[in-house]
């Protein structure tokens, strides 16, 4: 749940081999005719990358690939998020304390504050 709502970037990669063992989840293929496609499950197997594209299984040679594009999560940015969340709630807190009326018990009353202070 954190990670669908956390910050990403997008990076795009030349090599396929840059990309390495890992399987993910989506990423955009920019093939050698500018075609862009969307491939699910992509990983790179053998020198190929290989995953679903339209629901049917795929797999591209390097030289049909000019370039991946890949989400990743931006740590740096999610922890900046939240701390500027954080901080503002404070901030809000604070403020919506403080804004409240103040009672004070000798002013208005029949009490003479005078007698009870030394």
């Amino acid at each position: 749940m954190l990670a669908a709502s956390a910050c990403q970037s997008a990076r795009r990669v030349q090599d396929l081999d840059d990309l390495g063992g890992a399987k993910l989840s989506r990423v955009w293929v920019t093939r050698a005719d500018d075609s862009v496609v969307v491939m699910d499950g992509a990983q790179v197997f053998r020198g190929r990358l290989v995953g679903f594209v339209g629901g049917k299984y795929r797999e591209l040679r390097p030289g049909d690939v000019k370039h991946v594009t890949v989400r990743r999560l931006a740590r740096g940015k999610t922890l900046a998020l939240i701390g500027v969340g954080a901080v503002g709630f404070t901030v809000a807190a604070v403020l919506l304390a403080g804004s409240g009326d103040h009672f004070d018990p000798c002013v208005g009353s029949a009490v003479d504050c005078r007698e009870l202070t030394p």
